[in-house]
């Protein structure tokens, strides 16, 4: 092993503060899948393997996180400033990206596993296969969750679980090459390197008051978000998702706007307004009312179409900004996926609307969204906006054509 004997000392220093420890949550990370997919090139690739591993990893972390690669294909890596709720989505946001850089894996089989650790009294970590994120640090279960009490905050009544929290997935412009703007997305952490993403995060996602609940949610992270980077001095965008069942109806979107009266406004010209799930053929008069309700909170409206939508005539001049497509769980055949983004893409071309598509699953979505002429695509999720400044320099255009050490020849 490569380990220093500093690391070393860092991670026993990091175990003998059991109030770390606690604090902590402390996950092993098994990159087995990547040994398995290159079979006999592992002596020769390996090296290059724990680079990029260590790579995500360091890009990831805060300082008061630590990893350490104890076994051939384990590594350690604990977190001491993160609630347990917290901990789960920054694991793993991070299995999923090196799954993608290592494996190129666009579904769930081939990814990087991630199994469960805690330590004893003693300092020493005990893991399992169990990903049953409930059964982590017992002790701790007592202890208020910060995401359990946003949702108390929205008097959401049960409509939305106390493990949903959020992530922000960096919106690459193309052209410029630079990051210009952070979705907001909600997520559920599964374990294993999983999610459950969107409005799929609620008991029922087909229930407008769950919806709404979910939304106002969206909005006060916004708010929490946007108050950093004003202190900071940063001057991201952050987009917010707003589903159209929570202003179809008068009494719905008083509610709505109401809270964006509160956690909007006050960052008006830092925020983009996400309309989604918009009914197939609705009128561009309801359109361009929803669109006027909600402009005086958002220096920009964007509006999230099925990749079939074609009909793109007078969008522009009602209001919208850009048009785009969530890709994150179409399970689709790639070259399916692919054609439909082409259209989608041309169609909007036609009337000079800009075009984006989140939820990129794949290096070879992402080269075809480029090549279809899609304006922004987004890239690997962050759990808040500050880890963004790193994000800007490495989400570059040579990101697709990266090798995949998995996939690499003789």
């Amino acid at each position: 092993m490569n380990n220093s004997d500093e690391e070393k000392r860092k991670l026993e220093a990091f175990f003998a503060n059991k109030t770390a420890a606690t604090k902590g949550r402390v996950f092993v990370l098994d990159i087995t899948p990547v040994k398995d997919k290159v079979a006999d090139r592992w002596e020769r690739l390996s090296a290059q393997v724990y680079a990029t591993t260590e790579d995500v990893m360091r890009h990831r972390i805060q300082s008061t996180d630590i990893f350490y690669r104890w076994d051939e294909t384990k590594y350690l890596l604990a977190f001491g400033a993160l609630d347990e709720a917290r901990a789960r989505i920054k694991i793993n946001l991070i299995a999923q990206e090196i799954s993608q850089r290592l494996l190129g894996a666009k579904d769930q089989e081939d990814v990087i596993k991630v199994s469960m650790a805690d330590t004893d009294e003693a300092g020493q970590f005990l893991w399992g296969t169990d990903t049953d994120p409930s059964k982590l640090l017992q002790e701790d279960l007592d202890v208020p969750q910060p995401a359990k009490k946003v949702v108390k905050d929205a008097k959401d009544e049960g409509l939305v679980k106390g493990d949903v929290d959020f992530v922000f997935r960096p919106l690459w412009f193309v052209k410029n090459k630079i990051i210009s703007s952070y979705f907001c997305i909600p997520v559920r952490a599964k374990g294993d390197g999983r999610f459950v993403s969107g409005y799929d995060v609620l008991v029922d996602p087909m229930d407008p008051a769950a919806l709404e609940a979910l939304d106002l949610l969206a909005m006060k992270r916004i708010h929490h978000e946007a108050l950093v980077l004003e202190k900071v001095k940063n001057p991201a965008l952050l987009t917010v998702p707003i589903h159209f069942e929570s202003v179809a109806s008068s009494g719905r979107r008083s509610v709505l706007l109401e809270q964006c009266k509160k956690n909007l406004a006050p960052h008006r010209n830092r925020i983009v307004v996400e309309l989604t799930h918009l009914p197939e053929g609705i009128p561009q008069s309801r359109l361009q009312a929803l669109i006027q309700a909600l402009k005086p909170f958002a220096r920009s409206i964007m509006a999230r179409f099925d990749t079939m939508h074609r009909d793109f005539g007078g969008y522009r001049n009602i209001g919208l900004h850009a048009v785009g497509v969530d890709l994150y769980n179409d399970r689709r055949d790639e070259q399916k996926i692919i054609k439909d983004m082409e259209g989608f893409a041309e169609s909007a071309g036609k009337f000079n609307l800009h075009t984006y598509v989140h939820g990129v699953r794949s290096i070879s979505l992402t080269t075809a969204a480029i090549c279809a002429g899609i304006d922004y695509v987004d890239g690997y999720a962050i759990t808040d906006v500050q880890e963004g400044a790193k994000d800007v320099q490495y989400y570059s255009i040579r990101m697709p054509y990266d090798a995949k050490y998995a996939d690499a020849k003789e």
